[in-house]
């Protein structure tokens, strides 16, 4: 709950809990880590298919592990400052695709990710690889049964589909996409460290359910019905800059040009193509230290990285 006598315009205070951090969970049992990573799904799928709003800073220093006796039974969420309040279209458009409720025809996805914020114009120049790149996307929620995650491969399946227009459909997406792309890594990257697979059909189908049967008190409210408990104690400094912008060219031709609120400079891998941070990983280029010492600063203006191989550049900076 806030805690008024210790808030203020700048600094929002709320009851404490105990837990553990996820980054100190190194005993965790089998059981405990296959309910985190099904939590961590239904929480997301809680905030799409009921209040339409979703936490979108899925770091695991904003969780905690709250135990009973042995066992793990209850998820704590910190840190409120990066939310995102869906639209009603938003909303109605990924709850049917998550729920397989939809034609899987060009036609008929080019509307909805135009519904999602998608550009169309952009976007009818691939149509025609909508209905397989969309697949792929919502492999782990039309499979029946336990999802492999390690057998997706998701980015070679995108490249090998769209080849040279994947930029094309990365452009094409609004910049708020990025706030689902962070939640969506994010449970598949704590699911893949924890070497746990679940059945993500099932956990659609049981959150549709709640969502019916136990719907919210208010659009903020926190779930009991899929044992979440949260608070947020949050300060947040104002950016120095207007723009975190990232600019690809290729033989002196400019290939993107995309701007973000600055803030999203911590999600800094998330916005930049797979093959650039794969050459990025190669040069020794630190991008965590990048996106520390950004925050340090206050995401001052200024050159985060500047990136040349075969005639492609790619320059990341903040304005």
């Amino acid at each position: 709950e806030p805690l008024e006598e210790f808030s203020s315009n700048h600094v929002l205070t709320m009851s404490w809990i105990s837990g553990k951090r996820l980054t100190e969970a190194n005993d965790l049992t089998n059981a405990d880590k296959e309910f985190l990573v099904r939590t961590l799904l239904r929480f997301f799928l809680h905030g799409v298919f009921s209040t339409g709003e979703i936490h979108a800073d899925p770091h695991p220093g904003n969780f905690s592990l709250i135990k009973h006796g042995s066992n793990v039974r209850r998820l704590g969420v910190y840190d409120f400052g990066c939310t995102r309040v869906l639209k009603p279209s938003e909303q109605q458009t990924l709850a049917m695709l998550f729920s397989g409720n939809f034609s899987p025809t060009a036609d008929s996805l080019l509307s909805l990710y135009v519904n999602l914020g998608f550009e169309s114009d952009l976007l009818e120049q691939i149509a025609t690889h909508l209905p397989r790149v969309t697949t792929v996307l919502l492999a782990p929620f039309q499979h029946t049964g336990t999802f492999a995650l390690a057998t997706w491969n998701l980015s070679h399946q995108i490249a090998e589909i769209l080849g040279e227009d994947r930029l094309t459909f990365r452009i094409a997406g609004p910049a708020t996409m990025i706030h689902l792309i962070r939640v969506f890594t994010g449970i598949i990257r704590y699911a893949a460290n924890f070497g746990v697979d679940i059945d993500w059909g099932a956990e659609v189908s049981k959150v549709r359910e709640m969502s019916v049967t136990h719907p919210p008190e208010s659009p903020s409210a926190p779930a009991d019905t899929i044992n979440i408990f949260t608070t947020a104690v949050e300060y947040r400094t104002q950016c120095l800059s207007t723009s975190l912008c990232v600019k690809v060219e290729e033989h002196g031709q400019t290939k993107a040009l995309l701007k973000f609120k600055p803030e999203l400079t911590e999600s800094l891998s998330d916005l930049i193509p797979q093959e650039v941070l794969e050459v990025i990983d190669k040069r020794g280029i630190n991008l965590q230290e990048i996106i520390e010492k950004s925050r340090s600063q206050r995401f001052a203006p200024g050159e985060l990285f500047l990136l040349q191989e075969s005639g492609k550049v790619c320059r990341v900076w903040l304005e």
